[in-house]
């Protein structure tokens, strides 16, 4: 694919929300600027950062001439997003977090994807990044099958745990522009977004790591009691009725592994049996009956 020619190629904007992540920032945008697709319009838009990442950005703007805006009180992510969204034009729009990374070609490889496939968005998986360096595949075969069949969308309403993650897609400006208010109802906005973007979009998924999605104890999902009222707010209110007690269940088998990782085996197990209670299904019996084995280990070596 000849990617350096502006005039052929539609116009992509990344959009980076910048909070406190100095040690981060200019490896992001560097992701960014060395991307072998050269149509692509860059948008930074710090939220008052209270560390250096201002001077970092400031600095990184002026060499690359990309647009930098600074928000003079903090508005929050939905708020800024909406601010750089209102701020731009563009064919398509990918949004990058300021920890985050993507690969040399992702947006080359989705723009491709997208016109030969005449689609409205594309996600894809990715890497964790480890702050020592070490990477891991995000496994998403199960939601190429989901696409493959056309069961996605069923399969969204129910869980919001082991989807595609915003970052890793590339979506039409109109698209975005016309669903992206949905974030501002719903805490959990990303899955809310998903869930609105499948409803009315043309949507596909590469199952190839296009980005490195970084791991460190800021990352939402460590609080996972916070999240759990956020995510039974979008079951109430997006998911179908009929599916709606399988997303509970889901949701209370979901709090149940954070719970055991925790160490908090005895609240895990009560979740595990209310989510089984709630969608009685033989493949949670295994892992329920691995983490009752494991509380008796515990208490047993406490015992001794």
């Amino acid at each position: 694919m000849e990617v350096n020619n502006k005039s052929i190629w539609p116009s992509v904007a990344v959009i980076m929300p910048s909070y406190n992540h100095s040690m981060y920032v200019e490896a992001s945008i560097n992701s960014i600027l060395t991307q072998n697709y050269k149509n692509i319009k860059l948008v930074v838009i710090d939220d008052c950062s209270t560390d250096n990442s201002v001077e970092i950005i400031d600095r990184l703007a002026k060499k690359h001439n990309f647009q930098f805006i600074r928000n003079s009180e903090n508005l929050g992510l939905n708020k800024s997003l909406q601010k750089a969204l209102d701020m731009i034009s563009s064919d398509y729009v990918s949004f990058l977090a300021s920890d985050d990374l993507i690969v040399p070609t992702k947006i080359s490889e989705q723009i491709e994807y997208l016109l030969a496939k005449s689609i409205d968005a594309v996600y894809a998986t990715g890497y964790q990044l480890f702050d020592d360096g070490r990477t891991k595949v995000i496994n998403l075969d199960h939601i190429e099958k989901k696409f493959q069949r056309n069961k996605i969308l069923d399969y969204v309403y129910i869980t919001d745990s082991s989807g595609p993650l915003l970052q890793s897609g590339l979506f039409k400006m109109n698209i975005i522009k016309e669903l992206v208010k949905v974030r501002d109802k719903f805490k959990s906005d990303d899955w809310a977004l998903m869930i609105k973007i499948l409803e009315f979009a043309k949507v596909d998924f590469i199952n190839k790591p296009l980005f490195y999605y970084r791991q460190h104890s800021d990352n939402s999902h460590n609080k996972y009691w916070t999240t759990f009222s956020m995510r039974a707010e979008v079951i109430f209110h997006l998911t179908p009725l009929a599916l709606r007690h399988v997303a509970f269940a889901n949701l209370l088998s979901s709090q149940a592994q954070y719970l055991f990782a925790d160490k908090k085996y005895i609240l895990g197990i009560r979740f595990s049996l209310s989510a089984l209670m709630m969608d009685f299904r033989v493949s949670q019996l295994k892992p329920l009956i691995k983490q009752i084995a494991k509380n008796v280990l515990v208490k047993l070596k406490v015992m001794r």
